[in-house]
């Protein structure tokens, strides 16, 4: 994720001139300074964490301010903040003194020059408990097959016919699993659904097309084979080589309108084919006529 990614406001979260209650020094040179105590939760690495901020250089020049939620510790912010937020707890507010090194370096960005020391604000309001989730159980239910070669189950039929469209702004909770079971991703895990516009964002080819068989409210089992996923390469270190995906998939909402579903029957219905017509033994010569046949 790009790292600018929280250079988005424009005001600033709190005094500067705030009285320090805790220092404490860390590893790179960065600094915490702890205004107020909150009672909260611990953040913890690989939590989502919700934080408000405000950004600004060693002269006091304000670059950014706003409120921002993201997984903590994975990289998708400056390592100053990766670590720096990491020692506080919900509820408290801080200063965060960042050399250059942990921010932006040697390239800056946009408003920050070059090998700036940042100063940052930060309040940390919630830190965001993963939710319960249990890989779906698609037992007893059809799998249907499309021509590409993607497998699909249907756990729960969305509450609107209508199938996802390209432009319309989708918000889906899923997690992904190897075929011995093993999860390598998951937005329950993080708290957040994944949000993005239909046809608007780089997914593997499966995934795109079991949005067109998708609609709101629905829930999946997609079992992508892995032509349609990372195929022969994987993905260095999370996917081998060659693998086939399972995903469970659920659209929560679309366009901002949270979707319902009805789950399907245990057991559906299944097409059978006629048992075969018992053989007639003749009778006196002439052949008996066909019982109960309707017209």
């Amino acid at each position: 994720m790009n790292k600018i990614y929280f250079l988005l406001f424009g005001a600033m979260l709190c005094a500067s001139n705030a009285t320090a209650q805790d220092t404490m020094n860390l590893p790179g040179g960065l600094r915490c300074i702890i205004h107020k105590k909150g009672k909260g939760d611990a953040a913890m690495p690989g939590s989502m964490v919700k934080v408000k901020y405000a950004g600004r250089l060693t002269n006091g020049t304000p670059f950014d301010a706003g409120t921002i939620p993201f997984q903590l510790g994975v990289g998708q912010v400056i390592q100053g903040w990766d670590e720096g937020i990491a020692v506080l707890n919900t509820g408290d507010s801080a200063t965060l003194l960042i050399p250059s090194a942990m921010g932006y370096g040697s390239m800056g960005a946009g408003s920050i020059p070059p090998n700036a020391d940042l100063i940052f604000d930060v309040v940390l309001l919630e830190v965001m408990k993963p939710i319960d989730h249990q890989p779906f159980d698609g037992r007893g239910l059809d799998t249907l097959k499309t021509p590409s070669g993607l497998r699909y189950i249907i756990i729960r039929k969305p509450g609107d016919t209508a199938r996802l469209k390209d432009g319309q702004q989708v918000s889906i909770h899923y997690a992904g699993y190897l075929t011995d079971g093993s999860k390598f991703d998951a937005s329950y895990d993080r708290s957040q659904p994944l949000e993005f516009q239909v046809g608007r964002i780089g997914l593997i080819k499966g995934w795109l097309e079991m949005l067109t068989l998708a609609g709101n409210g629905g829930k999946y089992r997609a079992i992508i084979p892995s032509n349609l996923a990372y195929g022969e390469r994987g993905y260095p270190g999370v996917i081998p080589p060659n693998a086939t995906l399972l995903f469970d998939m659920e659209v929560v909402s679309v366009d901002g309108v949270k979707g319902e579903g009805s789950f399907v029957p245990d057991v559906p219905k299944v097409e059978t084919k006629p048992a075969p017509a018992a053989k007639e033994e003749p009778t006196s010569g002439k052949n008996s006529k066909k019982k109960n046949k309707k017209g």
